[in-house]
């Protein structure tokens, strides 16, 4: 009768662990050689997906359709911190600031030649930008910063957190119109960024091992 010859448990599993140290070194490997660079490109690559889910956060799509595309992003000071706009930031200030970015594009036609006329409304309070700077004749797509005082002509504090949220009415002629459309943003209170999207872990293992991999 023939003998079954017994598996020394503790030898399977060194072997395994052998098998898997060897099989999993093409993904390590990288790290050692270009660690510092691999490092830097998750955490750029991190950082720009952030800053796409604060952007997205904070932007409201006023109109979208075949022809027409508007949205408004509320450039909060938080906004800042995680998109680089260092040279607006500057110019801007959003510490005394409340700024907005107005994106228009036209598939059919061309934008009107001016930049749209915008209208902050916090409670009933209607409030008139000191600054619009935009691109004037653009043909399909233009950006433009608005930018608010966060004080009033009595140099008291807008209380946007306390009426409970603002509107942004957006104006403009659009495909041919004879009189200015316009188009309404609304962000309710509190402005501040969730916990999820402050969080400071833009580098994980994970992202370490598949940027090696090239995934």
């Amino acid at each position: 009768m023939a003998t079954i010859a017994r598996v020394n448990p503790i030898k399977l599993g060194a072997l395994l662990l052998i098998g898997l140290l060897i099989a999993s070194s093409w993904l390590v490997f990288p790290y050692f050689v270009q660690g510092k660079q691999l490092l830097r490109g998750v955490g750029d690559h991190s950082r720009l997906i952030k800053a796409g889910s604060v952007s997205r956060y904070l932007t409201r799509e006023l109109v979208y359709t075949r022809e027409l595309e508007l949205t408004a992003t509320f450039a909060s000071d938080e906004y800042f911190q995680y998109v680089d706009r260092a040279s607006v930031v500057g110019n801007l200030r959003p510490d005394r600031n409340l700024v907005f970015f107005v994106s228009e594009t036209v598939h059919v036609d061309s934008l009107a030649a001016e930049v749209p006329d915008v209208l902050l409304k916090v409670g009933e309070k209607e409030y008139f930008p000191d600054v619009s700077d935009g691109p004037r004749n653009a043909r399909h797509h233009r950006v433009t910063v608005y930018s608010f005082p966060k004080r009033d002509i009595q140099g008291n504090l807008i209380d946007i957190d306390g009426v409970g949220s603002m509107r942004l009415y957006v104006s403009n002629y659009y495909l041919g119109s004879e009189q200015k459309l316009t188009f309404v943003g609304a962000w309710d209170a509190p402005y501040s960024l969730p916990e999820e999207l402050k969080s400071r872990a833009d580098v994980t293992p994970i992202a370490v091992l598949a940027l090696g991999a090239g995934l």
